[in-house]
């Protein structure tokens, strides 16, 4: 059963993304590959700057997963030593994907290294887990019931607004924070164990996981160009369907998937080759930048603990 799912989930993987590459193609309405390369090159240079300074502050944030987690529920190790890892686990989860596997790997890998019971470990990588879907309950409820983005026709859902789902997620929500408020015992779902957690730990823990969403829409942001149509707030709703459509659809980081949903729903008097040369200069800035950073460090870190190994 295990191998027909994992076998069904590839096809789809790849049927998804042939269909984005597809709906790309077809937004582009013929331009020329090199007219995508032409726009992405008439990005002003400040523009450029801004986008990658904001990706900085963006996984900056995003080591306070980790540095949440040790603070909450383990000793303190040295932080600069977590908030490395954290940068590693992130830029490796959101660019590669299956961020369950890749983050939580390579975290268990990093914990148990350093000497922490088996235990502690799974508690910091379900209080990281938790943190992400809190800031997507959070965040994703709050975009679909009150900044609901029209859903793309190429994308067939059994209703007519994302409103609904809104308020679904939004009721998760409050009733993890009914389990921390009122019922105050840890919860067991399928055999892992959701610690309570203080109140103003779980506002950290939505306002860190958001951040990834916030920040990644202002580094597109800064590089699509000015239109009085497309508001920071209408590109905030696009962004976190595609990121969530790229999520389901199992393609790594939503590569193909994400460009066209964000293709279609921006405004129709955008040009398609300036959009997509934007999108271009977001995954250079946004994904690959942090993730070869992280490759590197991976490896020099690899490198000493072997070395120590043998030693």
């Amino acid at each position: 059963m295990k191998k027909l799912f994992s076998w069904a989930s590839t096809v789809f993987g790849f049927a998804m993304f042939f269909v984005a590459l597809w709906v790309i193609r077809q937004e582009l309405h013929g331009r020329s590959v090199a007219e995508v390369f032409g726009a992405a090159g008439m990005v002003p240079p400040y523009q450029l700057l801004i986008a990658f300074s904001i990706t900085v502050v963006c996984y900056l944030l995003l080591t306070g997963y980790d540095v949440l987690a040790v603070h909450a529920l383990a000793d303190r190790p040295r932080w600069a030593s977590v908030m490395v890892n954290s940068f590693i686990c992130h830029a490796m989860s959101i660019n590669v994907g299956c961020s369950a596997v890749t983050g939580g790997s390579l975290r268990c890998q990093y914990y148990l290294r350093k000497g922490m019971k088996g235990t502690e470990v799974i508690r910091i990588v379900t209080f990281c887990l938790v943190t992400f879907w809190l800031g997507f309950l959070a965040l994703g409820g709050t975009i679909f019931l009150f900044l609901p983005p029209a859903v793309p026709e190429f994308v067939h859902l059994p209703f007519a607004t994302l409103q609904p789902l809104g308020a679904l997620l939004l009721l998760a929500l409050a009733a993890y924070f009914f389990i921390i408020l009122v019922h105050r015992r840890p919860v067991s779902v399928r055999g892992w164990v959701i610690p309570v957690i203080p109140a103003r730990v779980t506002l950290a823990q939505i306002g860190i996981a958001a951040s990834e969403w916030i920040l990644g829409t202002a580094v597109l942001f800064a590089l699509l160009p000015h239109h009085p149509e497309l508001t920071y707030f209408h590109l905030l709703s696009f962004y976190f369907l595609a990121q969530v459509s790229g999520l389901i659809s199992q393609v790594p980081s939503g590569l193909g998937v994400f460009e066209s949903i964000i293709l279609a729903l921006v405004p129709e008097s955008l040009d398609p080759s300036m959009v997509v040369g934007a999108l271009l200069l977001y995954r250079l800035i946004f994904s690959l930048l942090p993730l070869s950073a992280a490759g590197l460090l991976l490896l020099v870190r690899e490198v000493r603990y072997r070395r120590l190994a043998v030693a």
